[in-house]
């Protein structure tokens, strides 16, 4: 599990979301891949040595928004994603301590964001033909 600051693991963040977003749920590349990239915090985690997981955060207005959260078909099921946005979380919170986290949460996702600490706020809603929820996190995430 670690923070992004080279090329090549930037790389495989995009092959994972390439995988997960544009082929398994049919996102266009060209909502996928956005102009916010360069000034987002990247993440990629690892299973057995192999890129698994990947997600990102970035200020919006006074918040931290999470986004991107993905994990290759393969290693769900492993706790990896939980592993993931609790390295987010403490990232956030360390770096960014007077932001509220928040997120457009994808519906499937739920309890594992609701298991983490975070709340629903407002009614769902569809970004690129999937039903999202907007999500604030409520707890502070463990030491």
């Amino acid at each position: 599990m670690k923070e992004v600051k080279t090329e090549e693991d930037y790389q495989a963040c995009l092959m994972i979301r390439r995988k997960v977003f544009i082929e398994g749920q049919q996102v266009p590349e060209r909502k996928e891949v956005d102009s916010f990239e360069k000034e987002a915090t990247h993440f990629l985690a690892f299973y057995q040595n192999k890129p698994a997981a990947t997600g990102r955060f970035r200020i919006e207005k006074n918040a931290i928004k999470f986004e991107r959260v993905a994990t290759l078909e393969q290693f769900r099921g492993k706790g990896i994603a939980t592993q993931l946005m609790q390295e987010m979380q403490r990232a956030a919170q360390k770096n960014y301590p007077s932001y509220q986290m928040m997120m457009h949460a994808q519906v499937e996702a739920l309890p594992l964001y609701l298991k983490l600490g975070w709340a629903p706020e407002g009614e769902r809603f569809y970004e690129a033909g999937i039903e999202h929820q907007k999500m604030i996190f409520i707890s502070k995430p463990d030491r």
